[in-house]
């Protein structure tokens, strides 16, 4: 069985946990700006998102989703 994932050769763990730490406050505004965010994309992509799910096994192949990594 082989990993997709790649490991870095670094790692900075410190901008990592700054940015989890602030999104897990689910009560203050950053975790509910980044819910909005989510949930907007979700509304706006749904009708994709769900062809997507029935179509293809991954996410992370198709189009959409390189749009929302960008």
């Amino acid at each position: 069985m082989s990993s997709t994932k790649k490991r870095r050769d670094v790692e900075v763990y410190e901008n990592y946990w700054k940015f989890t730490a602030a999104h897990l406050d689910i009560t203050g505004t950053k975790f509910n700006n980044c819910l909005n965010v989510i949930i907007r994309f979700i509304d706006k992509n749904k009708e994709t998102l769900e062809k997507n799910a029935q179509n293809s096994s991954s996410f992370s192949d198709s189009e959409l989703y390189k749009v929302l990594q960008q």
